[in-house]
């Protein structure tokens, strides 16, 4: 299931889980990684993808300091503008559950 932003997900969030079995999700927009990280129903989830939703370095830390996520098998930030250090960080939480490409720097 595709939806449009991570404020539509908190929002429905108990709909959807509800009336569908939801097994992947894709957020389009992430605005704020502390929203994302209350909608504990994606624990329950095999793969969360946010593969080019905007996600930057400060979102990403929040999204480290998160349990919501430590469950998830794979979960997709590739195509974000998330800085080296926090990038390592990632990397080091999630290992080989996590699909991201090389960091991001300054002035590409």
């Amino acid at each position: 299931m595709t939806v449009k932003s991570v404020n539509v997900l908190r929002d429905y969030a108990d709909y959807l889980f509800v009336a569908t079995p939801l097994l992947e999700v894709r957020v389009q927009k992430v605005t704020g990684g502390k929203i994302l990280a209350r909608v504990p129903q994606l624990g329950r989830l095999k793969a969360l993808t946010l593969s080019g939703a905007g996600i930057n370095s400060a979102i990403a830390r929040d999204l480290l300091t998160a349990t919501t996520f430590d469950q998830i098998p794979v979960l997709d930030l590739s195509h974000n503008p998330i800085g080296d250090p926090v990038h390592r960080e990632l990397v080091a939480k999630f290992g080989d559950r996590l699909r991201i490409g090389p960091p991001h720097h300054v002035g590409q």
